[in-house]
């Protein structure tokens, strides 16, 4: 009966999930997303995606699942923004039935339902949730892999190290960055007594090795290394990543910091005898040394793989404390974790009502935000704008129309493709390739910025007398420019 009732709360948790997401599903493709789509998926054969990397966006494994995904199910669905949404909508939900089934034999019902509890209620998976980028995938290739780890570590090295060893190269095959987080989870199975040290070895190498898989587009990986992307401060991208995972657990921190205390006071026991307290340790550590030694850090979106890691760690911290209190008051342990989970849900419905306030305390106002409150969550609207440009198009072709680097160019070619415009209309600086003289001989000149400041700029470049804004579509301005002098 109870194990009929744990299956119950996981189906429930699931439909909660999917629910928070579903008004995300039918919302416009920002910059990766785009990208992903015009320069991967849609390319003319799958070798191609395999073998085409000339920037690090192209999340191999998720574009060639993805490109199936299309090819199957197109003829059923008319918008193909949903379409593209759907497949990580559904492995969201994979990660979340997945979430259930690794947790709750360590952890116990209350642990992993408060854990699950923030992390599906928690802002980065509304924002990364059907993303059409490899994030839910490298999710659930993660969560799958600390079972494996765990089975390494119960003993059954043969199949766990056999799951380990196939799951380290797939996720890797989505994300290089996602060795890492196979990395931390090693100490899981390398620091427990049993078993043989040398299998557990043999199995950690192997898994190390899943970065072969790059050696023949190192090339690519180093030109696009010179381009110095990330963002400039490590200890603000430090502040973003955890801030925004902290944020999530506010009403938790309490029992959480009971449980690190109920641990930590005796240290050097816990690192001895508990090899899972050693990894969550690890895994917190483990993304604050990149970010420390890499220049410029990379983007905190590169570190999402780790979050379902984090959450288990708050619960694990929180069954501890939650013990503690049972032992002692053996009324109080439920009652206190039933007042955490509404705490939790209510939090979380007060952080998304204010989420530009917490955006400006934790995102850098010279970086894009990536986990809190990015630009695309709301005020953007490329398929307006490329439909006001179909328009003007349909009665005169003679137009072209020139995109800031800034305001996000690849939305609005994809979203031009979906309105029947060709992509020719569209001007755009592309890497160390910029546009110095437009087009002669146009009877309209359109540019698409930011603000009014970076019109200005655009306007004493190109020698043009006046801007008149056309339409206002949020993080995307119109503006008709006037006769060249």
């Amino acid at each position: 009966m109870r194990e009929r009732k744990v299956q119950l709360v996981g189906l429930l948790t699931l439909c909660v999930s999917w629910t928070l997401l579903v008004p995300h599903l039918s919302r416009p493709l920002w910059y990766d997303e785009a990208l992903t789509i015009i320069e991967f998926v849609t390319l003319p054969s799958f070798l191609e995606i395999f073998s085409y990397y000339p920037i690090p966006n192209n999340h191999i494994g998720f574009n060639v699942l993805l490109r199936f995904w299309t090819l199957a199910l197109e003829s059923w669905f008319q918008d193909p923004i949903f379409l593209f949404r759907l497949l990580s909508f559904v492995l969201s939900g994979c990660v979340v039935i997945t979430i259930w089934r690794v947790w709750y034999r360590p952890l116990g019902f209350w642990p992993t339902l408060l854990g699950i509890t923030a992390f599906i209620t928690s802002v980065p998976f509304s924002i990364y949730g059907c993303a059409v980028r490899g994030y839910m995938l490298s999710m659930w290739l993660g969560v799958l892999g600390l079972w494996s780890a765990q089975l390494i570590r119960r003993g059954e090295v043969r199949r766990g190290g056999f799951l380990f060893v196939g799951l380290t190269f797939l996720a890797v095959w989505v994300v290089p960055f996602n060795i890492f987080y196979f990395i931390a989870l090693m100490p899981l199975f390398l620091t427990q007594s049993r078993g043989c040290l040398k299998t557990r070895l043999v199995i950690s190498s192997l898994a190390l090795s899943s970065g072969i898989m790059y050696l023949p587009k190192m090339s690519s990986m180093v030109t696009f290394a010179g381009r110095q992307a990330g963002w400039s401060s490590p200890w603000q991208t430090m502040e973003h990543l955890y801030g925004a995972v902290f944020m999530a657990c506010l009403p938790m921190v309490l029992v959480i910091l009971l449980g690190i205390f109920l641990r930590v006071r005796r240290l050097a026991s816990l690192l001895k005898n508990h090899s899972c307290h050693t990894m969550i340790l690890f895994s917190f550590m483990l993304p604050l040394i990149i970010i420390l030694i890499l220049n410029p850090s990379p983007y905190p979106r590169v570190f999402l793989i780790f979050l379902p890691l984090w959450y288990f760690g708050s619960s694990v911290w929180l069954k501890t404390a939650l013990s503690w209190v049972r032992l002692r008051y053996p009324y109080y342990g439920k009652i206190i974790a039933v007042i955490i989970l509404i705490l939790t849900v209510v939090w979380s419905q007060f952080v998304k009502q204010n989420i530009h306030i917490f955006s400006s305390i934790l995102s850098p106002q010279q970086e894009q935000d990536d986990l809190v409150a990015p630009y695309y969550l709301d005020e953007f609207h490329p398929l307006e704008l490329a439909k006001k440009i179909r328009d003007v198009y349909q009665t005169d072709s003679n137009v072209f129309v020139y995109i800031s680097s800034a305001a996000d160019p690849y939305s609005l070619i994809l979203a031009g493709r979906m309105k029947g415009l060709p992509d020719t209309v569209w001007l755009f600086d592309k890497p160390k390739k910029a546009i110095e003289e437009l087009p002669p001989n146009k009877s309209k000149a359109f540019f698409v910025v930011r603000d009014k400041k970076e019109i200005l700029e655009y306007q004493r470049k190109f020698n043009f007398t006046n801007a008149l804004l056309e339409g206002d579509y949020g993080y995307q301005k119109l503006y008709l420019m006037g006769v060249e002098l």
